[in-house]
């Protein structure tokens, strides 16, 4: 099975990404059986039941093989483990004040979450290659005047993997409109998934946020949800 490498700014150095369970992703997307159930897994309803279970206590017993299987530091964990009650709590879960550090500089771009970046220039081109696969902005957005303002931008791809800090912050100060909700599935954003499902980005539930900022203009917040 091929490694996903990823390049780890705070060590300066290259490592495999820590994907969780493999075999079942492998089985999901690249398997004939995988494929006839993924349609049932993938779809909101079980969504919501795997997250009513999730939430429940009865996930607890969980939460200490989760930090063994992505070897999640509990050392930068706010409060005790036997005081997260489920699973989901556990997965957003607060760290201590400190462990991460914000650019005071107005002019930095901060980064809004723990995750792997992929940065795109639109002014070369049209469509975002992720994985082998590439998807037209304007599928993504949903939105043809949104679409044509955007050609000449940035795109910054924040994809959170099961280890990671499960918060987000603003990029800046401003103010937002309404949140507008895309439906979807919810797919793996996991490398395997990507390069197995054609335009998953813009097949996944996901929601948009305008953000109007005082340093860096207009931007266009995603959400995307994925398959745990």
């Amino acid at each position: 099975m091929r490694k996903h490498i990823v390049y780890n700014r705070a060590t300066g150095k290259e490592e495999q990404e820590i994907s969780g369970n493999l075999t079942g992703l492998t089985f999901l997307y690249r398997s004939l059986a995988g494929k006839m159930v993924k349609p049932l897994l993938t779809n909101q309803f079980v969504s919501r039941n795997y997250g009513r279970f999730v939430k429940s206590r009865r996930s607890a017993w969980m939460i200490k093989k989760f930090i063994r299987q992505y070897n999640i530091s509990v050392l930068e964990v706010q409060q005790p483990l036997e005081s997260f009650v489920s699973l989901n709590d556990f997965f957003i879960r607060q760290l201590k004040p400190k462990a991460r550090p914000v650019d005071p500089d107005p002019a930095h771009l901060i980064s809004p979450a723990d995750a792997r970046l992929l940065i795109f220039d639109l002014a070369k081109q049209e469509s975002l290659p992720v994985k082998g696969y590439w998807y037209s902005l304007k599928k993504f957005i949903g939105d043809l005047s949104l679409t044509q303002q955007y050609t000449n931008g940035w795109c910054f791809v924040y994809r959170l993997a099961p280890c990671d800090y499960h918060r987000f912050c603003y990029i800046d100060n401003g103010s937002q409109e309404p949140v507008r909700r895309i439906r979807g599935v919810l797919n793996s954003v996991n490398p395997i998934a990507m390069t197995r499902t054609k335009s998953l980005l813009a097949k996944n539930y996901r929601e948009l946020t305008i953000l109007h900022t005082e340093n860096f203009g207009t931007v266009l917040h995603f959400e995307v949800g994925a398959l745990m």
